[in-house]
């Protein structure tokens, strides 16, 4: 039991008290760790900065595409609409005075229109949008 307890106070010597080298590292240590710590948390806080400035810009790009695909769509509805009520005044016309190709053409045509896809040609304005070469958009 003497030698148990002996063997304890000399372990607790050689722990309780390092050398100043010992000191000297830990405290490199923790200074470098502060340091390291510290340039960490500037690096990625810049990467959030720049990652919130990327969102702003890109939720305006969406913004600005959605407000002319908008009006693309609302514009060319809205021809389609006159068109086919123009077509339909046609096909009337042609029935009332027994014009069978009146009636046969105002028939094909908004059968043609019915046939196109506004949609389609608004992906078409899409890509032209993200397209950097075109300078111009028409519709």
């Amino acid at each position: 039991m003497k030698l148990l307890k002996n063997l304890l106070s000399s372990k607790k010597a050689a722990i309780a008290s390092p050398g100043p080298q010992v000191v000297a590292q830990s405290f490199n240590l923790l200074v470098d760790a502060y340091k390291d710590n510290h340039k960490i948390t500037e690096e990625e806080s810049t990467k959030r900065e720049a990652i919130w400035a990327n969102r702003d810009v890109e939720i305006s790009r969406i913004s600005a595409q959605k407000e002319i695909l908008q009006s693309y769509l609302n514009q060319t509805f809205s021809e389609r609409r006159a068109m086919i009520d123009g077509f339909f005044g046609s096909l009337e016309r042609g029935i009332e005075n027994g014009n069978d190709m009146l009636v046969l053409k105002s028939m094909e045509s908004i059968i043609a229109i019915a046939k196109e896809s506004p949609l389609k040609s608004g992906m078409e304005m899409i890509r032209d949008i993200n397209d950097s070469s075109v300078k111009r958009l028409d519709f």
